[in-house]
Protein backbone atom coordinates (compact mmCIF):
# COMPACT_ATOMS: atom_id res chain seq x y z
CA UNK A 1 0.00 0.00 0.00
CA UNK A 2 1.60 3.14 0.95
CA UNK A 3 5.15 2.98 1.35
CA UNK A 4 6.41 3.13 5.03
CA UNK A 5 9.05 5.47 5.97
CA UNK A 6 10.82 6.12 9.48
CA UNK A 7 11.76 9.31 11.05
CA UNK A 8 10.74 12.33 9.90
CA UNK A 9 11.61 13.95 6.57
CA UNK A 10 13.86 16.71 7.12
CA UNK A 11 15.20 18.30 3.32
CA UNK A 12 14.14 18.33 0.13
CA UNK A 13 16.33 15.84 -1.03
CA UNK A 14 14.47 13.44 1.09
CA UNK A 15 11.30 14.65 -0.01
CA UNK A 16 12.13 14.60 -3.41
CA UNK A 17 13.10 10.32 -2.50
CA UNK A 18 9.76 10.26 -0.89
CA UNK A 19 7.63 11.36 -3.96
CA UNK A 20 10.28 8.31 -6.23
CA UNK A 21 9.07 5.76 -3.16
CA UNK A 22 5.81 6.37 -3.23
CA UNK A 23 5.48 5.95 -7.33
CA UNK A 24 7.79 2.48 -6.82
CA UNK A 25 5.44 1.26 -4.54
CA UNK A 26 2.68 2.45 -6.90
CA UNK A 27 4.03 0.64 -9.71
CA UNK A 28 4.73 -2.63 -7.99
CA UNK A 29 0.74 -2.43 -5.78
CA UNK A 30 -0.21 -1.99 -9.74
CA UNK A 31 1.59 -5.20 -10.90
CA UNK A 32 0.39 -7.17 -8.37
CA UNK A 33 -3.04 -5.82 -9.43
CA UNK A 34 -2.12 -6.86 -13.25
CA UNK A 35 -0.64 -10.14 -12.14
CA UNK A 36 -4.63 -10.83 -10.65
CA UNK A 37 -5.84 -10.14 -13.83
CA UNK A 38 -3.62 -12.09 -15.74
CA UNK A 39 -4.46 -14.85 -13.69
CA UNK A 40 -8.04 -14.64 -13.99
CA UNK A 41 -7.50 -13.98 -17.67
CA UNK A 42 -5.57 -17.40 -18.08
CA UNK A 43 -8.13 -19.08 -16.63
CA UNK A 44 -11.18 -18.03 -18.28
CA UNK A 45 -9.08 -18.58 -21.90
CA UNK A 46 -7.77 -21.91 -20.55
CA UNK A 47 -11.53 -23.15 -19.88
CA UNK A 48 -12.83 -21.92 -22.99
CA UNK A 49 -9.76 -23.87 -25.43
CA UNK A 50 -7.89 -20.93 -26.05
CA UNK A 51 -4.08 -20.54 -25.55
CA UNK A 52 -3.11 -17.87 -22.94
CA UNK A 53 0.38 -17.68 -22.47
CA UNK A 54 3.25 -15.50 -20.17
CA UNK A 55 5.96 -13.91 -22.48
CA UNK A 56 8.26 -12.09 -19.95
CA UNK A 57 6.49 -8.84 -19.07
CA UNK A 58 3.21 -9.50 -20.65
CA UNK A 59 0.82 -12.42 -20.96
CA UNK A 60 -1.36 -12.66 -24.29
CA UNK A 61 -3.81 -14.96 -25.91
CA UNK A 62 -1.54 -17.18 -28.82
CA UNK A 63 -5.39 -16.52 -30.98
CA UNK A 64 -8.11 -14.89 -30.78
CA UNK A 65 -9.90 -13.75 -27.94
CA UNK A 66 -12.69 -16.27 -27.48
CA UNK A 67 -15.16 -13.89 -25.82
CA UNK A 68 -16.04 -10.31 -25.95
CA UNK A 69 -15.62 -9.42 -21.90
CA UNK A 70 -12.18 -10.88 -22.24
CA UNK A 71 -8.65 -9.46 -22.91
CA UNK A 72 -6.15 -10.81 -25.71
CA UNK A 73 -3.41 -9.45 -23.75
CA UNK A 74 -1.90 -7.91 -20.42
CA UNK A 75 0.59 -5.94 -19.68
CA UNK A 76 2.13 -6.61 -15.80
CA UNK A 77 5.17 -4.75 -15.80
CA UNK A 78 5.62 -1.08 -16.30
CA UNK A 79 8.20 -1.64 -19.11
CA UNK A 80 6.88 -4.13 -21.21
CA UNK A 81 7.69 -3.78 -24.94
CA UNK A 82 4.11 -2.88 -26.83
CA UNK A 83 5.36 -5.07 -29.64
CA UNK A 84 4.75 -8.19 -26.77
CA UNK A 85 1.15 -6.69 -27.51
CA UNK A 86 0.81 -4.96 -30.22
CA UNK A 87 -0.10 -7.83 -32.71
CA UNK A 88 -2.75 -9.65 -30.38
CA UNK A 89 -6.15 -10.26 -31.43
CA UNK A 90 -8.56 -8.52 -29.39
CA UNK A 91 -8.41 -5.77 -26.60
CA UNK A 92 -5.42 -5.05 -24.83
CA UNK A 93 -5.09 -4.55 -20.80
CA UNK A 94 -2.59 -1.76 -20.49
CA UNK A 95 -2.45 -2.04 -16.83
CA UNK A 96 -0.26 1.23 -16.38
CA UNK A 97 -1.54 3.07 -18.80
CA UNK A 98 1.68 4.12 -20.38
CA UNK A 99 1.19 2.66 -23.93
CA UNK A 100 0.27 5.37 -26.71
CA UNK A 101 -1.71 5.33 -29.99
CA UNK A 102 1.86 5.17 -31.87
CA UNK A 103 2.97 2.31 -30.59
CA UNK A 104 -0.37 0.28 -30.87
CA UNK A 105 -1.55 1.79 -34.02
CA UNK A 106 -5.28 1.15 -35.46
CA UNK A 107 -6.41 0.97 -32.02
CA UNK A 108 -8.25 3.06 -29.98
CA UNK A 109 -8.09 3.94 -26.10
CA UNK A 110 -10.69 3.80 -23.44
CA UNK A 111 -10.22 4.58 -19.41
CA UNK A 112 -10.62 1.31 -17.56
CA UNK A 113 -12.05 0.48 -13.91
CA UNK A 114 -9.73 1.50 -11.52
CA UNK A 115 -7.23 -0.44 -9.54
CA UNK A 116 -7.23 -1.50 -6.41
CA UNK A 117 -5.54 -2.91 -3.37
CA UNK A 118 -6.21 -4.17 0.14
CA UNK A 119 -3.43 -5.33 3.25
CA UNK A 120 -3.55 -8.78 4.11
CA UNK A 121 -5.68 -9.54 7.61
CA UNK A 122 -8.92 -10.59 9.40
CA UNK A 123 -12.12 -9.77 7.94
CA UNK A 124 -14.23 -11.02 10.79
CA UNK A 125 -13.98 -7.40 12.36
CA UNK A 126 -15.49 -6.12 9.49
CA UNK A 127 -19.12 -7.17 10.18
CA UNK A 128 -22.23 -8.18 8.42
CA UNK A 129 -24.16 -5.10 7.11
CA UNK A 130 -26.82 -6.93 5.47
CA UNK A 131 -29.34 -9.51 7.12
CA UNK A 132 -31.22 -12.42 5.98
CA UNK A 133 -28.45 -13.02 2.97
CA UNK A 134 -26.82 -16.69 2.45
CA UNK A 135 -23.46 -16.48 0.13
CA UNK A 136 -22.87 -20.02 -0.42
CA UNK A 137 -20.18 -21.53 -3.25
CA UNK A 138 -20.90 -23.18 -6.51
CA UNK A 139 -20.53 -26.81 -6.98
CA UNK A 140 -22.36 -28.54 -9.56
CA UNK A 141 -22.59 -27.17 -13.26
CA UNK A 142 -26.27 -26.66 -12.89
CA UNK A 143 -25.67 -23.66 -10.21
CA UNK A 144 -22.39 -22.56 -12.35
CA UNK A 145 -25.06 -22.36 -15.25
CA UNK A 146 -27.29 -20.22 -12.76
CA UNK A 147 -24.86 -18.13 -11.55
CA UNK A 148 -23.31 -16.72 -14.59
CA UNK A 149 -26.82 -16.00 -16.30
CA UNK A 150 -28.06 -14.50 -12.94
CA UNK A 151 -23.88 -12.43 -12.96
CA UNK A 152 -24.90 -11.08 -17.32
CA UNK A 153 -28.61 -10.24 -16.46
CA UNK A 154 -27.21 -8.22 -13.22
CA UNK A 155 -24.94 -6.07 -15.45
CA UNK A 156 -27.84 -5.22 -17.55
CA UNK A 157 -26.92 -8.11 -20.49
CA UNK A 158 -28.15 -11.03 -21.66
CA UNK A 159 -26.18 -13.78 -22.65
CA UNK A 160 -25.73 -15.31 -26.06
CA UNK A 161 -25.35 -19.34 -25.00
CA UNK A 162 -25.06 -21.24 -21.58
CA UNK A 163 -21.34 -21.55 -20.89
CA UNK A 164 -20.26 -19.22 -23.25
CA UNK A 165 -18.10 -17.06 -20.49
CA UNK A 166 -17.94 -20.17 -17.62
CA UNK A 167 -18.36 -23.27 -19.27
CA UNK A 168 -19.50 -26.65 -17.06
CA UNK A 169 -16.69 -27.66 -15.06
CA UNK A 170 -15.06 -24.29 -14.33
CA UNK A 171 -16.15 -24.62 -10.79
CA UNK A 172 -13.27 -27.54 -10.25
CA UNK A 173 -10.78 -25.23 -11.14
CA UNK A 174 -8.54 -24.16 -8.16
CA UNK A 175 -7.98 -20.55 -8.89
CA UNK A 176 -11.77 -19.69 -9.22
CA UNK A 177 -14.21 -20.09 -6.43
CA UNK A 178 -18.09 -19.12 -8.13
CA UNK A 179 -20.23 -16.94 -4.87
CA UNK A 180 -24.02 -16.68 -4.90
CA UNK A 181 -26.01 -14.20 -2.76
CA UNK A 182 -29.70 -15.86 -1.58
CA UNK A 183 -32.20 -14.25 -0.16
CA UNK A 184 -34.83 -16.49 0.86
CA UNK A 185 -34.02 -19.21 -1.79
CA UNK A 186 -33.92 -16.65 -4.32
CA UNK A 187 -30.17 -15.76 -6.37
CA UNK A 188 -29.64 -11.86 -6.17
CA UNK A 189 -26.41 -11.41 -6.95
CA UNK A 190 -22.64 -13.12 -7.93
CA UNK A 191 -19.15 -12.72 -6.92
CA UNK A 192 -15.70 -14.41 -7.66
CA UNK A 193 -12.52 -15.17 -6.60
CA UNK A 194 -9.62 -15.71 -8.31
CA UNK A 195 -6.63 -16.89 -6.33
CA UNK A 196 -3.22 -17.55 -7.21
CA UNK A 197 0.11 -17.21 -4.73
CA UNK A 198 0.85 -14.15 -3.92
CA UNK A 199 -3.46 -12.15 -4.28
CA UNK A 200 -6.85 -12.76 -3.96
CA UNK A 201 -9.09 -11.05 -7.05
CA UNK A 202 -11.94 -10.00 -6.29
CA UNK A 203 -14.25 -9.98 -9.27
CA UNK A 204 -17.77 -10.48 -10.69
CA UNK A 205 -19.59 -9.08 -7.99
CA UNK A 206 -23.10 -8.39 -9.03
CA UNK A 207 -26.62 -7.60 -7.38
CA UNK A 208 -29.89 -7.55 -9.44
CA UNK A 209 -30.85 -4.05 -9.58
CA UNK A 210 -33.57 -4.30 -7.52
CA UNK A 211 -31.93 -6.04 -4.86
CA UNK A 212 -28.79 -2.96 -4.41
CA UNK A 213 -28.44 -0.44 -1.81
CA UNK A 214 -29.34 -3.46 0.87
CA UNK A 215 -24.86 -4.45 1.51
CA UNK A 216 -25.70 -7.39 -0.60
CA UNK A 217 -22.08 -6.47 -2.89
CA UNK A 218 -20.41 -5.79 0.57
CA UNK A 219 -21.46 -9.41 1.48
CA UNK A 220 -19.96 -10.82 -1.50
CA UNK A 221 -16.78 -8.91 -1.07
CA UNK A 222 -16.29 -10.18 2.03
CA UNK A 223 -17.04 -13.43 1.33
CA UNK A 224 -14.50 -13.40 -1.92
CA UNK A 225 -11.87 -12.00 1.31
CA UNK A 226 -12.64 -14.82 3.26
CA UNK A 227 -11.16 -17.40 0.51
CA UNK A 228 -7.64 -16.04 1.62
CA UNK A 229 -7.50 -13.38 4.34
CA UNK A 230 -3.55 -14.25 4.72
CA UNK A 231 -3.27 -12.93 0.80
CA UNK A 232 -3.53 -8.95 -0.61
CA UNK A 233 -6.75 -8.44 -2.18
CA UNK A 234 -7.03 -6.82 -5.54
CA UNK A 235 -9.66 -5.71 -7.69
CA UNK A 236 -10.55 -3.47 -10.28
CA UNK A 237 -13.96 -1.31 -9.51
CA UNK A 238 -16.55 0.44 -11.13
CA UNK A 239 -17.37 4.12 -10.34
CA UNK A 240 -20.65 1.78 -8.52
CA UNK A 241 -18.29 0.41 -6.21
CA UNK A 242 -15.87 2.54 -5.47
CA UNK A 243 -17.57 3.46 -2.31
CA UNK A 244 -18.03 0.04 -1.20
CA UNK A 245 -14.39 -1.05 -1.15
CA UNK A 246 -13.17 2.18 0.14
CA UNK A 247 -15.28 1.03 3.13
CA UNK A 248 -13.73 -2.09 3.29
CA UNK A 249 -10.20 -0.77 3.53
CA UNK A 250 -8.98 -1.09 -0.19
CA UNK A 251 -7.23 1.88 -1.49
CA UNK A 252 -7.65 3.43 -4.77
CA UNK A 253 -4.34 3.60 -7.27
CA UNK A 254 -4.77 4.61 -10.96
CA UNK A 255 -7.11 3.52 -13.53
CA UNK A 256 -5.51 1.12 -16.45
CA UNK A 257 -6.18 1.74 -20.11
CA UNK A 258 -7.91 -0.81 -22.41
CA UNK A 259 -7.25 -1.09 -26.11
CA UNK A 260 -9.66 -2.10 -29.08
CA UNK A 261 -9.11 -2.34 -32.51
CA UNK A 262 -10.55 0.76 -34.43
CA UNK A 263 -13.47 0.62 -35.82
CA UNK A 264 -14.06 1.43 -39.87
CA UNK A 265 -15.47 4.48 -40.63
Amino acid sequence: MKPLHSGRLTSSKESRLCGVDEQLSTRENIALCARGENTLQHSLHEHLGSEWILEGPVGRATGPSPHRFLFAGITIEPDAHPDLVADVAGDICDSFAVLSGRELPGREPEDGPVWMLRSPGPVADLGRASTGVRIRTVETDEELDRWEELSFVANGGQRELPGELHPAGSQHDPRLRFLTADIDGAAVGTGLAVLNTESVTVSAVTVLPEWRGRGIGRELTVAVLETAPELPAVLSASELGLGVYKRLGFEELERFRRWSRRKPA
